[in-house]
């Protein structure tokens, strides 16, 4: 209790900030609540002028926070800055209080001739009445958390803020409208537009596109044939080419094959020398052979000679039995020396006749010794020939089959670009329908967009 008595005013001038305080809080919250409506905001809105729509405000303005405090009234305004007012006011009692104390303070403090215990008398009212001075805070305090209460519960902002969330919502509503009723308006404009000249600019969209493709067409003919003598001059320049290397190559094969005849020629001449020398060999054994045959002659000579002996000894023996001591001798020393002789011929014959064998054995095998190199020779020569005949043979054929792919290859290189080329004049048509169709298409197209950008 002591609290609730100390608040209530023990001077004028606390009254006064009392009243003044208490007055302001409730004179604002009455204030606000009779002005504060949807209409007041409405009058705002439209700047007091209800006729003419180009000061109002609008949705483009702001946000919907800026275009709710642009609207806000006057008692709205005042509204917020009043608990600091309040408290401002509050302060300024209580300053205004202690100020005079201290002034009547400093006057009896002046007064020096005054006695202590009179001086202290004067003083204790003025400390005692100085608690007092503080009144006027506490109420500005108190009242400034009641108004503030008061505000957040049952103030305007937040119907202030609705009411300008559906204003924003309505006028872009009809700016959508307005908008999408222009649109309308533009495209049946342009529709409109388009069957007037959606002929004419048809035909001479079509026109100009027939002569433009006649001309390319012209020119791609001309190209194509272009292609196809460039193709034909390079295929022939191609085979020339090929076949002059080719004549180079075959009058090499041909110097070759006669380097190769040239020497089976000389193989074959010295083949005929060979024989020419086994003929001599042959020649020289069948005089050998005669000779031996002449020395068996001799021999049968001689062997006659040596029967006729014994023939002509045996009547000797018998006409002489009777005169054997002096013939015996005389026969004996002629047979011996018949024989002598015979066996001497007999052994010259044969002596010759081994020397002469010897001889022609060791002519034959130096005979068959140069016949066997010059034949291994004569068989390297042709062996080295016909691989040398092999080899260019087989780069002629390499050569014949590179010739030939090359050939097929530009063929069908030819013929592939007349297919593409004829596949391409197949589909040319509907890929012209295609571009014509797109590009009549395209231009109302056009037309709306230069018109909206115009608009």
């Amino acid at each position: 209790m002591e609290y609730l008595y100390y608040l209530i005013p023990s001077d004028s001038i606390q009254l006064v900030f009392l009243i003044v305080i208490a007055g302001l809080s409730f004179g604002t919250a009455a204030w606000l609540l009779l002005t504060a409506n949807e209409k007041a905001w409405e009058k705002v809105w439209q700047n007091g002028t209800f006729d003419d729509k180009m000061d109002d405000l609008s949705a483009e303005h702001g946000s919907v926070i800026e275009l709710a405090d642009a609207v806000a009234l006057p008692s709205e305004k005042f509204a917020e800055v009043l608990p600091s007012m309040l408290l401002v006011i509050g302060l300024l009692g209580t300053f205004l209080g202690v100020g005079v104390a201290l002034n009547a303070a400093a006057d009896v403090l002046d007064n020096k001739n005054v006695e202590p215990a009179e001086l202290l008398a004067k003083m204790m009212p003025m400390l005692g009445g100085l608690g007092a001075l503080f009144k006027s805070s506490i109420y500005g305090i108190i009242f400034f958390f009641l108004f503030t209460l008061w505000r957040s519960k049952f103030g305007r902002n937040k119907e202030r803020f609705n009411w300008c969330v559906k204003q924003c919502n309505n006028q872009l509503k009809l700016k959508n409208s307005f908008a999408a009723a222009s649109t309308n308006k533009i495209v049946k404009a342009l529709s409109d537009m388009q069957e007037s000249l959606g002929k004419n600019l048809g035909d001479c969209i079509r026109n100009s596109l027939l002569n433009s493709l006649e001309s390319g067409f012209g020119s791609l003919e001309k190209g194509i044939l272009l292609m196809n003598k460039n193709l034909c001059k390079t295929l022939e320049e191609t085979v020339v080419e090929r076949f002059k290397a080719l004549e180079g190559e075959f009058q090499e094969l041909v110097d070759e094959t006669k380097r190769m005849t040239d020497k089976i020629v000389s193989v074959s001449t010295n083949i005929t020398k060979m024989t020419k020398e086994m003929d001599s060999l042959s020649t020289s054994m069948k005089n050998e052979f005669e000779s031996v045959s002449e020395s068996a002659d001799k021999m049968g000579t001689a062997a006659a000679s040596l029967t006729k002996s014994v023939d002509d000894f045996t009547p000797a023996v018998t006409n002489t039995l009777n005169s054997i001591q002096t013939q015996f001798v005389e026969s004996i020393n002629a047979s011996s020396s018949v024989m002598e002789q015979a066996g001497d011929s007999i052994r010259q014959a044969v002596v010759t006749m081994a020397d002469e064998s010897q001889k022609g054995q060791k002519k034959l095998n130096d005979t068959l010794d140069v016949f066997e190199k010059n034949i291994r020779v004569s068989l390297k020569d042709i062996k080295d020939a016909t691989t040398t005949m092999g080899v260019v043979s087989g780069d002629q054929i390499h050569v014949m089959e590179g010739l030939k792919d090359g050939i097929e290859e530009r063929l069908s290189s030819i013929s592939r670009a007349n297919l593409k080329i004829s596949s391409e004049m197949n589909k040319l048509p509907g890929n012209i329908a295609e571009i014509l169709a797109k590009t009549l298409n395209r231009v109302p197209s056009e037309k709306e967009n230069d018109l909206s950008r115009k608009g």
